[in-house]
């Protein structure tokens, strides 16, 4: 995967209103939860684009090229957190900023939230080889490179190998 094009404070600027609006509203959160490692595989993948163009708090992955989010899940509120909410100011967000958005089966994005990212991420990585075997040549061309970059992701950042 290519790397990102990460703005500067002058191209920020050139930003319609809407368009700032909608990446400031993904920087934010989740919040009520705590998870850090779906925070790691999206909204900290957001500030670290971000990070050139304004000041941005909490965590902030300024490696990965990719973000992480579920297919589907659970109607309404989890644990006091609207999910879908947060996942579709995300996806707005990344499509402003041409970051790829890749979706993972529900349980694999929630169920392991509480492990730390090089494990959650390795999770990641067996869910989308899942995937991979069981898909058509559409799901083969979609999925192969983020498998690659989320293990590339991983070794680098973690020196954490996904080899079988």
């Amino acid at each position: 995967m290519e790397p990102i094009h990460r703005p500067t404070k002058e191209e920020w600027a050139q930003f319609d209103g809407k368009k700032q609006w909608d990446i400031q509203v993904a920087l934010r959160g989740p919040d009520c939860t705590k998870p850090e490692s779906i925070k790691w595989f999206s909204t900290a993948v957001l500030r670290g684009v971000m990070q050139k163009a304004m000041r941005v708090g909490g965590t902030v992955n300024e490696d990965l090229r990719l973000i992480i989010l579920p297919q589907a899940g659970p109607h309404g509120a989890l644990k006091c957190w609207a999910w879908s909410h947060f996942s579709e100011h995300v996806r707005i967000a990344a499509h402003w900023l041409e970051i790829p958005v890749i979706l993972v089966p529900w349980h694999t994005w929630w169920d392991q939230r509480d492990v730390e990212p090089p494990t959650y991420g390795k999770g990641l990585v067996a869910s989308l080889k899942q995937e991979l075997k069981t898909g058509d040549k559409y799901t083969s061309f979609y999925l192969q490179p983020a498998i690659i970059e989320l293990k590339r992701h991983l070794l680098k950042t973690w020196n954490v190998s996904c080899l079988e």
